[in-house]
């Protein structure tokens, strides 16, 4: 019995024997716990949970001072915290760190720690200051380097293209540096977007092949008229386009306009000769039988006469034949607004005259009128038909003479144009040594290269009515 007492005093010695050396075990456990920061614990997004003070430091120097990813725009630039004048107090964060748990009750702690009991995460902000003028300097550099100023669409004469411009880009300073500075203070957050102000250039419009017809006028020793219309906006380019010049071949399309008029049905096939003739090879001949034909059928000179007033009727006040082709009178003498001006003269044949807006204006009004609308059907509603007007539109694609239009165009873009010449107008000498001479081919080949690309622009594939016209004194 005693034995047995005794036997179980000793198991219970044996047992707090135990019972104190693992406290103690534990407690030295505890204290090499609290020796270093807690699971949880992070100093500005930094995990240092677990770590010695000095480990701690080194973790938070090496994530402060990794460098930041700076984003202008598509633009990736990188940049060191130190160059920003970044001063990172390790240390004084670390220290702030253990203050914070080593306040806590040590036995209340110590009996969390041999339960496990869940640990709340806690973020201790960094303890940093910077150089505000370093980071401002840096910023400034970026803006030197990667600002751009706003440029507007605008022709390049040198080239014969155009530039559709240039965005602003401008970085805001001020408001960039405050992200700048957010993010040397966040040891996690290493990616900073700048604040960058922006603004698009105004869209490509008419007034850059405006800017274009007077850079080259600027540049050719004569005079230079110039009618050009976006036939879906309405919108035009004008350059001495009321100035009076010799009508030409260009009137052959007022005829045509009036042998549709006067025909009740389809041409015959000898109407449709002349007109192919007149509007394709440019006979002045055939223009006359055609001038006939109008006339009642036997008088060229009443033609001209019911042409000119159809035209003026049509309000081309400044468009006229007096004399069928090759017949000259030197008493007739025509005036019109274009041709008495004192200001400006081409020294116009005073047969035939128009001025580039006026034929202009036909061809928009032929344009129209074969898609239903417009001035010409208005006024001659029960004589003419939309038909009638394509067809003479059709007949002007066929006027292939690998120029003028033509030279400036890509091969599928659809012309509709008459040529009208005086002069050495094919003289390819003269051409290629920049010269004009007549009706001024070279400035005429050029104009309508940019007239042609200026298509797309204008978003219309025929979109474009235009006339123009050069005279060139054979001295100068």
């Amino acid at each position: 019995m005693g034995g047995a007492l005794r036997g179980s005093r000793f198991a219970v010695f044996v047992a707090g024997i135990a019972l104190v050396l693992a406290l103690l075990y534990q407690l030295g456990n505890y204290n090499d716990y609290r020796a270093r920061l807690r699971q949880g614990v992070t100093l500005g997004g930094v995990p240092v949970g677990g770590l010695l003070p000095d480990e701690a430091a080194y973790a938070l120097e090496s994530a402060c001072y990794a460098p930041l990813t700076v984003h202008y725009l598509d633009q990736t630039l990188t940049v060191s915290p130190r160059d920003l004048g970044l001063r990172l107090k390790s240390q004084e964060t670390v220290s702030a760190a253990f203050k914070g748990q080593e306040s806590a009750d040590y036995w209340r702690d110590f009996w969390a720690y041999l339960v496990d009991e869940p640990v709340s995460p806690v973020d201790y902000p960094l303890q940093t200051s910077y150089d505000a003028d370093m980071t401002r300097l840096w910023l400034e550099r970026v803006a030197e380097e990667y600002d751009r100023p706003l440029v507007q669409p605008h022709p390049v004469v040198e080239t014969l293209s155009y530039s559709t411009g240039q965005p602003e880009s401008r970085l805001d300073v001020p408001a960039s540096q405050s992200r700048l500075t957010a993010a040397l203070a966040s040891a996690s957050d290493r990616e900073v977007e700048l604040v960058v102000l922006t603004r698009q250039p105004d869209p490509p419009s008419i007034v850059l092949l405006q800017e274009m017809v007077e850079a080259l006028l600027a540049d050719f020793p004569g005079l230079g008229g110039v009618f050009i219309s976006d036939l879906a906006t309405g919108e035009t380019v004008r350059s001495d386009a009321d100035v009076a010049f010799a009508g030409m071949s260009a009137l052959k399309i007022a005829i045509v306009e009036e042998v549709y008029r006067l025909l009740d049905s389809e041409p015959d096939a000898e109407t449709s000769r002349l007109i192919s003739e007149t509007m394709i090879l440019s006979g002045n001949y055939t223009a006359n039988l055609l001038l006939r034909l109008i006339g009642g059928g036997n008088d060229s000179f009443r033609g001209v006469k019911v042409l000119t007033e159809s035209v003026r009727n049509l309000g081309l006040v400044n468009t006229f034949m007096a004399m069928p082709y090759d017949v000259e009178d030197p008493s007739v003498r025509v005036v019109t607004p274009a041709n008495s001006r004192t200001d400006k003269t081409t020294e116009p044949d005073p047969y035939m005259q128009t001025t580039p807006e006026d034929i202009g204006r036909l061809l928009e009004m032929i344009y129209h009128c074969a898609h239903g609308g417009g001035n010409l059907l208005a006024a001659y509603h029960d004589q003419l038909t939309p038909g009638e007007c394509q067809a003479i539109l059709d007949v002007m694609k066929q006027n292939k003479v690998g120029s003028f239009l033509e030279a400036g165009a890509p091969p599928e873009t659809p012309i509709a144009h008459k040529h009208g010449c005086a002069g050495q107008c094919f003289d390819r000498d003269r051409l290629a040594a920049g010269r004009v001479a007549g009706c001024g081919k070279d400035l005429n080949v050029r104009y309508n290269r940019r007239f042609a690309l200026n298509q797309q622009l204008l978003a219309t594939p025929e979109g474009l009515a235009a006339w123009i016209s050069f005279f060139k004194h054979p001295w100068s």
